[in-house]
């Protein structure tokens, strides 16, 4: 009959393992293992690694609806990329271009009413100094033209303009046609090009309806 083995026990997950013989006596391992074994088993082991949180600082933070990062919005301290100043100025190119070919177009249409030639180099001269006026004027206003004081000072503008150019082509002499027509009626297309589409009807309504009350 073969003799019964020394059986392995474990008390706990943190002690040393005990042999049991055949008596059924514990007998601790640590009395049979050697000293360099017992304290390499002692040895404690590493902390577990801490996570560590990243956050962003306040000028390098991502966009939001509090921070926007939109054009003449940037936060302050932090450097308008390249692409942003191109956007800007085709921005501004596609809304001044329209308008400096607009007046150009009344001016020659004026000129052509009145039977008299209009050179190429008038015209160019006229032309850029409208140009820069409107480019002066969609600086300052542009940038706020969403607001609702804006939107309201902007709609009785197009008004006065729209009746008071409509009144001019109508009932006003030679020299003042040609001479107020054309930047009239562009700084009026660019009010209503600015205001939002509904301030935009009620304006043009109002100012038909103003000019039939003076022919009248």
């Amino acid at each position: 009959m073969a003799s019964a083995k020394p059986a392995l026990k474990v008390s706990s997950a943190n002690t040393l393992p005990s042999i049991t013989d055949s008596a059924g006596q514990e007998i601790p391992i640590s009395k049979i293992l050697p000293e360099e074994v017992k304290s390499a088993m002692a040895t404690p082991s590493p902390p577990p690694l801490r996570r560590k949180t990243v956050s962003f600082h306040q000028d390098t933070k991502p966009p939001s609806e509090d921070t926007p990062t939109r054009i003449g919005t940037a936060s302050p301290g932090a450097r308008t990329p390249p692409n942003e100043y191109a956007i800007t100025i085709l921005d501004y190119l596609m809304v001044l271009v329209p308008l400096t070919t607009v007046y150009a177009i009344f001016d020659i249409l004026v000129r052509k009413q009145y039977q008299q030639d209009l050179l190429l180099d008038t015209l160019t001269k006229r032309s850029l100094t409208a140009f820069g006026l409107l480019f002066v004027l969609h600086s300052v206003i542009h940038p706020n033209s969403k607001r609702i004081g804006y939107q309201m000072l902007m709609l009785l503008g197009f008004v006065v303009l729209g009746s008071y150019m409509l009144t001019v082509v109508n009932e006003g002499e030679y020299t003042t046609v040609v001479s107020r027509s054309p930047p009239v009626g562009t700084l009026a297309v660019w009010l209503c090009v600015e205001l939002e589409y509904y301030f935009s009807i009620s304006g043009i309504v109002t100012v038909l309806f103003v000019s039939y009350l003076v022919k009248v």
